[in-house]
């Protein structure tokens, strides 16, 4: 893996300061071994004799796997830190990332862009509070196909090649996986001297879009192929809101002994599209489903006491 970094800090911009990265990363090796499972099957047993027509291909050339293949990866991170006055100070973090697998089959791609801000206030060093604001774009490109099971007695099935008789093009299908997340913090903390209280909110909001693409109905399963019309390109989306408050005192006892009080109260709704329709009917063919999945909606306090001692 071969990696080069720049670098640029900037100090001319008033009171604040600028910092810019950009890095690349190439990451390459020896041969890839598409089937590395040929030792863990019959076939790798001494006196195994090959039929006529050949063993069937376990997987097609085409695969690779993300985390050996080769990747181009590019990054970018920026970040501008700027104060107001003697108390309090603005920071922007903007950055993305983008990795390449070259892959006809497995993962293709991901990218990842986002931005957090933050504001941070202390008026006094008893007193502080601080805001934040973020959020984050992510995708993933994965492409797959299912093979031929008509050719396991016919000529070709020994055949691992991408667009061969036993892994048809046709049967290859993409996936296109986005994911948007949003968050909103506050806290407040306050010492009084031997108490000192802080107060947390953070406000957490996913987006999930699941989309795909497939080469002809020979890509979907054969009970799905009759409704190939209905089916679309696309998943509903998934929505996650949370929201969590917790409200915390320290307390000194003495030097070595001390305690911390804290509530932390929290609330959910979750739109999940895996389990839509579900309520509605547990029993299906002969299975009965005992998992209703997660609440549409759910609220949760936590009261707790904790003691800190120093030894």
């Amino acid at each position: 893996e071969q990696r080069i970094k720049l670098s640029w800090v900037d100090r001319t911009l008033g009171k604040g300061t600028l910092r810019f990265d950009y890095e690349f990363a190439y990451r390459n090796g020896g041969p890839y071994n598409y089937d590395p499972y040929a030792p863990f099957y019959s076939t790798a047993l001494p006196g195994f004799v090959t039929p006529p027509l050949g063993n069937v291909a376990f997987t097609t050339d085409a695969m690779r796997k993300y985390d050996l293949s080769n990747r181009i990866e590019h990054k970018l991170h920026a970040t501008l830190i700027y104060p107001i006055g003697d108390t309090a100070t603005i920071s922007t973090i903007v950055y993305a990332t983008r990795d390449d697998y070259g892959a006809a089959i497995g993962r293709q791609a991901t990218r990842n862009l986002g931005f957090d801000g933050s504001w941070d206030w202390q008026p006094s060093p008893m007193t502080s509070m601080s805001a934040n604001l973020g959020r984050d774009d992510s995708s993933l490109n994965f492409s797959t196909g299912g093979d031929d099971e008509n050719i396991t007695g016919a000529p070709g099935r020994d055949d691992p090649s991408l667009g061969g008789p036993r892994f048809l093009l046709a049967n290859q299908w993409q996936s296109l996986d986005h994911e948007r997340d949003y968050n909103a913090g506050l806290t407040l903390r306050h010492d009084f001297g031997r108490v000192r209280a802080d107060f947390n909110y953070t406000y957490t909001y996913a987006l999930g879009k699941i989309g795909y693409v497939f080469a002809s109905p020979a890509a979907l399963p054969i009970t799905q192929q009759p409704f190939v019309d209905d089916i679309g390109n696309a998943f509903p989306d998934n929505h996650y809101h949370i929201n969590t408050l917790q409200l915390g005192f320290d307390i000194a006892i003495s030097r070595t002994l001390g305690m911390r009080v804290f509530d932390t109260f929290e609330t959910g709704s979750f739109a999940d599209w895996h389990f839509l329709g579900l309520q509605d009917n547990l029993v299906i063919d002969h299975r009965i489903y005992t998992d209703l999945g997660p609440q549409p909606h759910y609220s949760a306090n936590l009261v707790g006491v904790m003691l800190n001692v120093k030894l």
